[in-house]
């Protein structure tokens, strides 16, 4: 059976029902890799993982509601549903209707359910049964959302006191089905009397009938060549997304390019430089003069030689961590302090506000403890007297504010800032560390931005640094 079982109708609804209920993104998808713009289109098609893992964080979502599910699918059924549609429910014949449920279901929803329906009018009662062909693809989450899309389907059939019982369920136990019994009192609403008129004083009621079927046909036609459309736009899109890979792979090997001569030209000046040093430390020997002063200047350029080529291997590897362990932001920034500014003359200029045990997020602690240090150090070598760092939390989402009384920036650094290899620092510097704090974030799932306070022209100074995470979401939590 196709891995995409379950139509994104559902799914598009649900999502647009979850914004209403104002649950933020980051709650709805967590965990789910597949794109949520995929997830809003209609005519796209899911797996059952992707859906009931949607289904599962709206419930944690909606804790407060027992009966969160059933509540969704009858709201978003009787919200939802299109006029026409109602109208369509409204005047075909129940038995025309029961007919045909288990071949829209299975054509239409779900591929992994064997709909079947047994009605009686005369009683007010329907036995519905939803078999699935895979019981692993079938959840309980399922089961409550149809049990709330029946009921408003019914409700639009003008069917009132509509008693609902869950005879079996397949997600629990042995059940092949999932078997509900469902009960009603039948009153008819003015419109079904005037219905009921006008079929009465009709030369040929069964016209009306034949004139429904035909339309239903006409829609089901249309509905299939919308279809048809899609998987062409699915063609192209695909097509569109390989023209990008292969632009972005272009514009990488641009900037390797750009980075290569770089990083050439920087070697270059450390080894002329070593080269000279080298020479005047052999006349040094040839005269008996003391050579203490070169060897310690080739000391220093070895030095520098050796840092160079260490930010290179850290701005190589910002992007390539793959762990996606959940740590402590606040306790990774104080180690952060402790272990690389404790020197007190640098530690009381720094001062955290806000953290909170809760502000954790998932990544390489490592990596985040390199951004910090990189973000320090640039305040500090920008003459800042006061570094603030202040957590702040919205929803799911955790910003990190570094705010400094340094020189700031002008408006060209600022639009270079994160430019590899870019610096005003003058010889020594190579121009890496913010280039890598971004490439860093940005292989969390986070943002970075940066203010310079010079440029507001407010009498201010200073740099003002935002980072912004998602915050981690256990899969324990409700």
């Amino acid at each position: 059976m196709d891995n995409k079982i379950i139509s994104c109708q559902s799914s598009s609804l649900f999502i647009a029902y979850a914004k209403e209920m104002h649950i933020p993104d980051l709650q709805l998808f967590a965990d789910i890799e597949q794109h949520a713009q995929t997830l809003s289109n209609r005519y796209e098609w899911t797996d059952f993982e992707t859906w009931n893992t949607l289904a599962i964080n709206f419930q944690k979502a909606r804790s407060e509601d027992p009966n969160a599910l059933f509540n969704a699918g009858y709201s978003i059924t009787k919200s939802q549903t299109p006029s026409f549609q109602v109208l369509f429910l409204q005047i075909v014949p129940s038995r025309i209707l029961i007919k045909s449920i288990g071949k829209h279901m299975k054509e239409n929803i779900n591929k992994n359910l064997l709909t079947s329906a047994k009605l009686d009018l005369k009683t007010g009662t329907l036995d519905l049964y939803y078999e699935p062909f895979d019981k692993t693809q079938y959840s309980s989450q399922i089961c409550e959302f149809n049990k709330g899309g029946t009921l408003a389907t019914l409700e639009f059939k003008g069917f009132k006191n509509i008693k609902i019982e869950e005879v079996t369920c397949a997600a629990k136990g042995d059940a092949k089905a999932c078997h509900l019994h469902i009960s009603w009192k039948t009153v008819p609403t003015l419109f079904f009397k005037i219905l009921n008129f006008i079929s009465f004083r009709s030369s040929d009621p069964h016209t009306i009938l034949a004139h429904m079927e035909e339309s239903h046909n006409k829609l089901q036609d249309q509905y299939n060549e919308i279809r048809s459309i899609n998987l062409k736009l699915e063609n192209a899109y695909g097509q569109l997304k390989s023209a990008y890979r292969e632009l972005e792979e272009a514009s990488a090997l641009k900037e390797v390019g750009s980075s290569t001569a770089m990083i050439n030209h920087e070697i270059k000046n450390y080894l002329f430089t070593l080269a000279g040093y080298s020479s005047s430390l052999e006349e040094d020997i040839d005269t008996n003069n003391a050579p203490k002063e070169s060897a310690k200047a080739i000391n220093e350029v070895t030095k520098k030689l050796i840092s160079f080529s260490e930010q290179l291997n850290d701005f190589s590897k910002a992007k390539m961590s793959g762990k996606k362990d959940p740590f402590n932001v606040p306790e990774c920034l104080q180690k952060t302090i402790e272990t690389h500014f404790s020197e007190k003359e640098k530690k009381d200029r720094i001062k955290v506000l806000g953290a909170m045990p809760e502000h954790i997020i998932a990544g390489d602690a490592q990596k985040i403890e390199q951004v910090f240090v990189n973000a320090l150090n640039n305040s500090l070598q920008a003459n800042a007297k006061n570094i603030t760092i202040t957590f702040s939390q919205k929803g799911y989402a955790l910003n990190i504010s570094i705010e400094d009384d340094g020189d700031g920036c002008s408006q060209q650094t600022m639009d270079n800032l994160f430019k590899a290899f870019y610096t005003t620092k003058g010889r020594g510097s190579h121009g890496l560390g913010m280039s890598i704090v971004r490439s860093i974030i940005e292989n969390h799932g986070g943002t970075i931005s940066v203010v310079s306070k010079n440029l507001k022209n407010d009498g201010e100074h200073g740099l003002m640094m935002n980072l912004n995470f998602s915050l981690y979401i256990s899969s324990g939590a409700s």
